[in-house]
């Protein structure tokens, strides 16, 4: 439900049922609602309303009143914005089941109250099933209505889910009628002054005449910052807290609110001591209602100041669940001579909230880890819905942990159809919290909102969630809480999306520290991948050696692979491991389609050899692996969050493990996936759009970014330099591409607004891939040492480099794809668009690398590979914490996130100057310095070397 607060609208005397839109006396032709969503607006005027009722008129039938199918529709309401229905603010009727060759008229009111904000346009929306030949009666008669003068009527039609409308002729046939709200009178708001660091004050609600709840905001938490009804001061200035009032009765009343100014100010200089001989005594004596007990122990403070005496003796019990909590207050003063000895008293009884189960259990929350490269930023406020789908509503827990609160703070969790608080408590002197709150019985069918607000480092922290009682009372969808920034409501457009998928919310600006670690690992990992295609451009060699020199095989990443000169076949080239039917058709098409297609594309051909090692040992048996892809997308396609572009979890892991074994197994899943997503109708924005990319990504590149770290092939003989280079293929990839690949999974979230994948998922990521690249790194030198005539016939003897315009057109294909998957983390602006064409220089530097001037020295002391993989990270580290510190905000990251790709794009630039010279001769050295730069970037990748803290 849209609730708005108003604070200047003239109070109505009474409560009337007025009528909004009605040309329901008259009939007319009929619009089909299959397949699509049929919409009439109505508007209200400058008084609130409350939705009374809803009818409209049907018909089953074809447009063309020639057929007649069983149907069944759905009526919800929307608010307008801009000409066109926006935000969802009710559902009225859900799968209603019509007859054949039947028409009607059916009327409904909302089973909750749903207020309508004054001088406002809504719209009614009609959706019939697929297939089916319901359809809305219309006419071209204007609606009669009690607004003067008479809004301008919609009639419109989508096609697409709602995310285009176009109109209609005529005025669909309906009745809408409203009733006029009352707008309670507010005071008792006060204005406060305060000192900067003050004690928290609890703030009493403003007097109303009716019943209801208040739910408050600051505009400058810095200042003032809200905790339910507990304000915090911070620093020097003003801020407004306003007190939005929600009636218990909303038939009747309509939201409002009250502002009242916070002022915080440096206390004045104390006065002069004055002499003390008389005596003061007060006794306070305070009763608070509260949701649940809060005990402390016996305090008793005794000051006695140079001029004068003050005693505070503070005593609290707690009772059971049913009884009550006193606590009494006695001061003793001794003032000037003229004060007269005066006592006040008051009491308060305290009625305890609801108690968990001892047998609760807890969310874990994870203190702010100082890694930049970690899998979380910090997750020390956390909070769930301690139940599954179609488990029962009533009596679920929402549990809530907390283990960096400013201590003595309070922490609320509100559910929102009728706002109410269903929990209240404090944190504790470390700043930890754990409590749970149990759902209302009383909440009716719909969705509802949870609210979990709390305040850390000053700044208030909100976690939002949310779920869907169906009319049996159980749980449909449930949106688990996560961070929310800037949240705007229940139809906040995050939230909704969330709720489409039963994913949680992704929120980029509560995990700036996520960004920052992806943009250095980023940039980290493009050096060594960049470094590493460059400087490994022998990945292997098949045959027997002459005077040291031997042949190149074909490489995933490598442009030019020469043919092997010398035969050298082994017991699996005359196995009949490869024998099979179609065994010299994929062979041909292995060695000819990478050639085929190479001038036109740069990623294709390195898919299509990416299998060879497989291919080489099983022939035509080897497609099998494309038959288990084709199943996976099935599979993905039905097992899935809500939409087939997010498989279900374990299907992601299955997908990437088959991407690593032969990329175009997965690739063939991804588009069965991606296909299916198009043509069901899923994919219905940008976000979705790069969802579905960054999951291809994902699935289908791990191993070509494997191939340019270090070579996955590699043929070792007896010389110990190779063997000691493939063991440290064996020792260094999996960590690395592991790493790459959780970095890939955790910019998913980002990309989707949502959270795919758990920290614990992302954990598991890691040690999934680096196992299945060990597997992959086996595989590879099997096929390489028992199958070297068969690892010739299955690929080119060479890549041919795509042509200049295709590689053109590549470079702008990148700095677009730049653009759409930058825009959910810093938007499509000024910076976003600069850090693009940065990106790009090397690459159009690169197209002219021939008439560039090469510098030795250069490539000499250039760091490269591995070194220059961990002096990326280092630099990013160090840019990192001096330029946006351990809790950047997200308008610093914002600002600053440009600065730290420049160090990436001087490294790529400086290549290309530095392409050619002369090598350290030194090799063990090398390696010796190389085992330690090895160690430390370890460190780095996994949080156990954290450099700047």
């Amino acid at each position: 439900m849209a609730v708005l607060s108003v604070f200047a609208l003239p109070r109505i005397a009474q409560a009337t049922t007025l009528t909004l839109y009605d040309n329901s006396a008259l009939d007319g032709s009929w619009a089909s609602a299959s397949s699509v969503e049929l919409a009439q607006s109505f508007s209200t005027g400058a008084a609130p309303m409350s939705l009374a009722s809803i009818s409209f008129r049907w018909r089953n039938a074809s447009v063309n009143d020639v057929t007649s199918l069983s149907s069944s529709y759905t009526l919800e309401l929307f608010a307008g914005s801009g000409g066109v229905p926006t935000y969802q603010m009710a559902t009225l009727a859900t799968n209603v089941a019509v007859g054949i060759w039947a028409q009607g008229t059916d009327s409904y009111s909302p089973g909750s109250p749903v207020s309508l904000a004054p001088n406002s346009q809504f719209f009614v929306v009609v959706s019939g099933d697929t297939g089916g030949t319901f359809g809305w009666k219309y006419n071209a008669a204007a609606p009669s209505t009690v607004l003067s003068p008479p809004p301008n009527f919609l009639s419109l039609v989508s096609s697409d889910g709602g995310s285009t409308w176009s109109t209609l002729p005529g005025n669909f046939i309906m009745s809408v009628s409203g009733t006029a709200l009352t707008i309670p009178a507010l005071s008792g708001f006060p204005d406060i002054n305060a000192t900067p660091g003050e004690a928290p004050l609890i703030l009493g609600a403003p007097t109303t005449s009716v019943p209801g709840t208040f739910s408050y905001s600051s505009t400058n938490p810095s200042v003032a910052a809200m905790a339910e009804n507990q304000v915090t001061f911070g620093s020097v200035g003003t801020a407004t807290i306003t007190a939005s009032f929600f009636p218990a009765d909303q038939t009747t009343y309509y939201p409002t609110s009250i502002s009242a100014t916070v002022t915080v100010a440096n206390p004045p200089p104390p006065p002069p001591p004055v002499p003390t001989t008389t005596t003061t005594t007060t006794t306070t004596t305070t009763t608070t209602t509260i949701l649940s007990p809060i005990t402390k122990p016996p305090t008793t403070t005794t000051t006695h100041p140079k001029t004068g005496s003050s005693t505070t003796t503070t005593t609290t019990t707690t009772v059971p669940k049913s009884g009550t909590s006193t606590t009494t207050t006695t001061t003793t003063t001794l003032p000037t001579p003229t004060t007269p000895t005066t006592s006040a008293s008051t009491t308060t009884t305290t009625t305890p909230g609801t108690t968990p189960p001892a047998s609760t259990t807890f969310p874990s929350p994870l203190p702010p880890n100082a890694s930049t490269f970690s899998s979380t930023d910090g997750s020390q406020f956390v909070a769930q819905i301690d139940a599954m789908a179609n488990a029962p509503v009533a009596g679920t827990n929402v549990t809530v942990s907390a283990v960096a609160g400013d201590p003595g703070t309070a922490v609320t969790v509100e559910v929102h159809s009728a706002p109410q608080i269903i929990m209240n408590g404090l944190f504790s002197v470390q700043g930890t919290y754990s409590g749970a709150a149990t759902l209302p019985d009383s909440l009716q069918p719909g969705t509802h909102v949870l609210i979990v607000r709390a305040i850390y480092q000053g700044q208030p922290v909100t976690l939002v969630g949310a779920f869907v009682k169906t009319t049996a009372g159980t749980f449909g969808t449930i949106v688990q809480p996560a961070p929310l920034s800037n949240f705007s409501g229940i139809n906040d457009p995050r939230l909704q999306r969330a709720l489409r998928f039963g994913l949680p919310v992704y929120d980029v600006a509560s995990h700036s520290r996520t960004t920052i670690g992806l943009i250095v690992g980023g940039g980290s990992l493009l050096a060594l991948a960049g470094a590493g295609g460059a400087a490994n451009q022998t990945l292997g060699a098949l045959g027997r050696r002459k005077s040291h020199h031997q042949s190149k095989v074909a490489s995933a990443v490598t442009k030019k692979l020469k043919a092997v000169g010398t035969i050298h076949e082994a017991w699996g080239d005359r196995s009949a491991t490869w024998r099979s039917p179609h065994t010299e058709r994929l062979d041909r098409l292995s060695r000819e389609l990478p050639v085929t297609v190479g001038p036109f594309s740069a990623l294709l051909p390195r898919v299509i050899v990416d299998g060879s090692w497989l291919r080489a040992a099983f022939g035509g048996w080897s497609m099998l692996l494309w038959i288990v892809g084709l199943a996976l997308g099935v599979l993905s396609v039905f097992f899935h969050s809500t939409a087939p572009f997010v498989p279900a979890v374990p299907l992601i892991f299955l997908l990437i493990g088959l991407g690593i074994l032969d990329a175009v197994a997965c690739m063939i899943a991804w588009l069965v996936i991606a296909v299916a997503s198009l043509v069901g109708g899923s994919l219905q924005g940008w976000s979705d759009i790069r969802t579905l990319l960054g999951l291809g990504v994902l699935f289908i590149t791990v191993p070509l970014l494997a191939h340019a770290i270090r070579p996955l092939r590699r043929y070792v003989l007896s010389d110990v330099s190779e063997r000691w280079e493939r063991l440290f293929d064996y020792v260094m990839m999996p960590i690395f591409v592991a790493f790459a690949a959780a970095s890939m999974a955790k910019a998913l979230d980002g990309l989707s607004g949502l959270s795919i994948l758990s920290v614990a998922n992302l954990s598991a990521i890691r040690w999934f891939v680096g196992i299945m690249i060990v597997v992959r790194l086996l595989g590879e030198d099997a096929a390489l040492h028992y199958y070297p005539e068969r690892s010739k016939a299955v690929q080119p003897a060479k890549l041919v480099s795509a042509r200049p315009r295709f590689v053109v057109a590549s470079l702008v294909f990148k700095f677009l794809l730049f653009l759409v998957v930058m825009d959910p983390y810093f938007g499509l602006t000024l910076r976003t668009l600069v850090a693009a064409a940065l990106l790009a220089v090397p690459g159009v530097l690169k197209l002219r690398e021939d008439k560039l001037p090469n510098v030795k020295i250069l490539h000499r002391w250039l760091p490269r590979g591995l070194t220059s993989f961990l002096f990326m990270m280092v630099l990013g580290s160090f840019l990192s914490f001096h330029l946006l510190g351990l809790h950047p905000s997200p308008s610093t990251v914002d600002t600053m996130f440009l600065v730290l790709l420049v160090p990436g794009v001087v490294i790529g630039v400086l290549e290309l100057f530095g392409r050619e010279g002369v090598n350290w001769t030194n090799v063990w050295m090398k390696r010796g310095l190389g085992v330690v730069v090895w160690l430390a970037a370890v460190g780095l990748v996994t949080g156990q070397l954290i450099l700047f803290k």
